[in-house]
């Protein structure tokens, strides 16, 4: 329950506003029934601010349930935070950057987790410089939140670089929950 719940709002503070040119962001959030083998799925839109320093991005999430802060150092990512107002954001650790390839088009990936407990083991985080965090699953149950936003072209972006790095434990189903471009 505890994990569900920090899904939940992490899923709805990481989606932002885009403050390039001004798109809505929202996440989707899919959320599956093994056992019925079928997704429930839900959106929800958020606000962001986005403050630069240097190598040190600060993104504050606001939902109408509760706010977040992730700073994120592109230099030193080990010295990332996250600052929620609940139980286990002090955990959160950063585990490795890669370079995804779309069309030509290079995306730094950094990859961050969050211990929350001898349950619900961890969650999960994704950012590039692009889009924030992108991508925000479980690592024990079949949840994921997918960013999203009216426009089509950042869409596909975003759907192809959760497709690129969606890890193993949603393999057999990100047919299933990432549309097709």
């Amino acid at each position: 329950m505890r994990l569900f719940l920090l899904l939940i709002t992490s899923f709805a503070i990481i989606s932002c506003k885009d403050y390039r040119n001004d798109d809505s962001m929202y996440w989707v959030k899919f959320r599956s029934h093994w056992v019925k083998s079928k997704f429930e799925i839900d959106t929800l839109n958020i606000s962001v601010s986005k403050f630069l320093n240097g190598d040190t991005e600060k993104l504050i999430y606001k939902s109408p349930f509760d706010t977040v802060t992730y700073i994120l150092n592109q230099a030193k990512p080990e010295l990332s935070k996250f600052i929620a107002p609940y139980k286990g954001s002090e955990n959160f650790k950063f585990v490795k950057d890669s370079v995804v390839v779309l069309d030509s088009k290079l995306f730094k990936i950094l990859h961050f987790k969050m211990a929350t407990g001898v349950m619900d083991i961890v969650v999960e985080h994704y950012w590039t410089s692009d889009f924030g965090v992108f991508m925000v699953h479980s690592s024990t149950w079949p949840n994921i939140g997918i960013l999203q936003s009216r426009n089509q072209a950042k869409n596909r972006e975003i759907l192809g670089l959760v497709k690129a790095i969606c890890p193993p434990f949603f393999k057999g189903k990100v047919k299933e929950i990432v549309p097709k471009n």
